[in-house]
């Protein structure tokens, strides 16, 4: 199921981070490359938080400058996240056990928020230490840990690790979805065929009734010609 759901959310994870954009938050520390960003809240963040007493001067960057531009650190992770979506889809088809995705996901997103971190100048610190960038640092190891042990498992018994996808139960529960599928499909085509009858049945019917009625009409006037004729005779 995870394997399933994490491309999802590096998509959202990649969609999100525009949202720092618009709000001119999250941002990096100062910087002279292409990338670089300002604007007005942004020069106003540094200038209140660089007092005596701001997030920034407490946490070191009391040295930011409100005139040079910052790095983009959203643009940095939202363009990271969408490649991961790009890598994990090549990689739906190539994985040798379950949960790999999962796990490169955690390696793939560690490995980025660990980079990213270090150019923030928002990150929650303790002494010296950038907690976010140490969890991300462990989440990544472990997850390249866990999965270089399970790949050689794998290599060495390839039979004990059949992905779900390849068990009969999976084979059996897709069938059983597909025959539902075809079910619900013929219903609704038999319902269709029924309504489509229905509506000929009552154009015929109305034809039928309106053509009686026309007989109707026809054997009234003929009467009353008649009846007018037998006066004039009389």
């Amino acid at each position: 199921m995870l394997d399933v759901a994490v491309i999802g959310f590096l998509i959202g994870q990649g969609i999100g981070r525009w949202g720092n954009f618009v709000n001119q938050e999250a941002f990096g520390v100062n910087t002279d490359s292409l990338f670089g960003m300002t604007g007005g809240t942004i020069q106003q963040t540094i200038i209140n938080q660089t007092q005596i007493g701001g997030e920034m001067y407490l946490n070191g960057n009391e040295t930011m400058l409100w005139e040079v531009p910052v790095h983009p650190c959203f643009l940095y992770e939202s363009v990271w996240c969408l490649l991961g979506v790009v890598v994990l889809s090549l990689m739906i088809k190539r994985r040798k056990f379950d949960g790999q995705l999962f796990l490169t996901y955690l390696a793939w997103y560690g490995a980025e928020r660990f980079v990213v971190e270090g150019l923030r100048i928002d990150s929650l610190m303790i002494g010296n230490l950038r907690v976010s960038q140490a969890l991300s640092a462990i989440l990544a190891v472990t997850a390249i840990v866990i999965m270089t042990v399970m790949l050689n498992k794998v290599k060495r018994d390839p039979e004990s690790y059949v992905l779900y996808c390849n068990t009969e139960e999976s084979k059996a529960l897709l069938a059983e979805a597909e025959q539902k599928r075809k079910g619900e499909d013929k219903a609704e085509d038999k319902s269709e065929d029924k309504e489509y009858k229905n509506t000929i049945i009552g154009e015929d019917e109305e034809d039928t009734a309106s053509e009686a009625s026309e007989d109707s009409n026809n054997n009234n006037e003929e009467s009353q010609k008649e009846t007018e004729d037998n006066n004039t005779e009389e």
